[in-house]
């Protein structure tokens, strides 16, 4: 009688992991049905003639419009390995192609301020940016893509209230590394590091990163009473000394406008920080992911396959994603660098689990086409009119 229970038992375990099989079997088929409709619709179109989204393909209404008021805030471009300038030369190609007009600097310096960098345009003076004058109170620009500081309200004065704002972000431990390569040559403490290789400097820095940044301290703050008057080539010890100060300690806060001369702060202060920016920014992209970035913008925007597909023909793809140790940095040093930039990989780690979840809701699956319809359509490009992925780099 017992062995009978267990046999009855036993069979009623094998139908109900049946049951839940097939029922995963149908999911996954149903998921991958709908990537392969979506692959056919889009492989249905030669690249000669109309290269419509999936729902264009299928004869359906557009469920959106194309959204044409960007505010772009990119972070700092000296590091060559960002994807910033590429999605630069997006919003310029399309503010072209489609007659936008954009907010553009009078001078390779109008937009600096005392510490070096860009900072947000119409400190006081509207006349700073082409096109706009005192008596131009009700004329907003479609786009601005330009280096700044962040201040919504200034950006605001220029720009509709319907604007959608935008940022890259870039894993903070490459862009700290990135920072130091681009700018070890430059910093005044470069004195301290003799005779050591990059990465034994690197570690003696981050060891004691408060007596070496103790100088830049004293230089920004002496530079924040210089803002709006710049900085003169000639007085290159202020500008190099502040460097390290800009680039290497949450240098993403920094351009968000959270300007803080502490090199330490406390989480609540980064969380409150964070939760301002989730507020303001419709769309984080990720560096680090430029093929998934590139589709979410092109879906979040509602712009057709053609609007972004001749940049994905003009870059230089990464064969893949950088590892720490592909530079040489070990775990240790990996450590210190984020408890350096504390800020910024909070807020990384919170607008990276917010793009997956975009992604999500999205769908793997269309997302996958997306993407599909704008490398396959680039690689033909290629094919038929670049030799190589090597550009000349074009700075806006």
């Amino acid at each position: 009688m017992e062995a009978h229970v267990r046999n009855q038992l036993v069979f009623i375990a094998f139908c109900i992991s049946s049951f839940f099989m097939l029922i995963f079997y149908i999911v996954v088929d149903q998921s991958l049905e709908e990537e392969r409709n979506f692959a056919a619709a889009s492989e249905s179109k030669r690249l000669d003639g109309d290269m419509f989204d999936y729902d264009l393909a299928e004869g359906k209404r557009p469920k959106c419009l194309p959204v044409s008021h960007i505010a772009f805030l990119p972070m700092d471009t000296t590091t060559d390995a960002s994807s910033t300038r590429s999605f630069q030369r997006l919003f310029a190609q399309y503010g072209m192609k489609n007659n936008l007009s954009y907010a553009l600097p009078t001078g390779n310096n109008e937009w600096r301020n005392g510490l070096g960098h860009s900072f947000n345009p119409l400190s006081g003076n509207v006349s700073t940016v082409i096109g706009l004058t005192e008596n131009s109170e009700d004329f907003h620009f479609d786009i601005i893509f330009h280096e700044m500081i962040f201040d919504a309200v200034k950006i605001y004065e220029i720009m509709p209230g319907d604007t959608i704002f935008i940022s890259l972000l870039t894993d903070p431990v490459m862009k700290f590394y990135d920072a130091w390569v681009k700018y070890e040559e430059h910093w005044l403490m470069k004195e301290s590091f003799k005779g050591l290789s990059r990465l034994e400097a690197m570690s003696v820095f981050l060891n004691d990163t408060d007596e070496y940044l103790k100088e830049p301290r004293k230089l920004y703050l002496e530079a924040q009473m210089l803002k709006g008057k710049g900085i003169r080539k000639a007085n290159s010890k202020m500008k190099h000394g502040i460097e390290p100060l800009i680039h290497l300690v949450n240098p993403q806060l920094f351009v968000l406008g959270f300007e803080s001369t502490e090199f330490r702060q406390v989480d609540n202060l980064y969380q409150a920080m964070i939760k301002s920016t989730e507020s303001q920014f419709h769309l984080m992209l990720l560096d680090e992911y430029f093929e998934d970035s590139l589709a979410i913008l092109k879906h979040k925007l509602c712009w057709t396959v053609r609007d972004v597909v001749y940049l994905a023909a003009a870059i230089r793809r990464p064969q893949h994603k950088r590892r720490y140790e592909d530079v040489g940095l070990n775990d240790e040093l990996v450590d210190k660098i984020r408890n350096l930039n504390k800020g910024d990989i909070q807020l990384y780690d919170t607008f990276q689990e917010v793009f997956w979840n975009s992604l999500e809701t999205i769908g793997r699956a269309r997302v996958n086409v997306i993407k599909h319809q704008i490398f396959s359509n680039a690689d033909k490009i290629v094919q038929r009119c670049i030799k190589s992925w090597e550009i000349q780099d074009t700075v806006f």
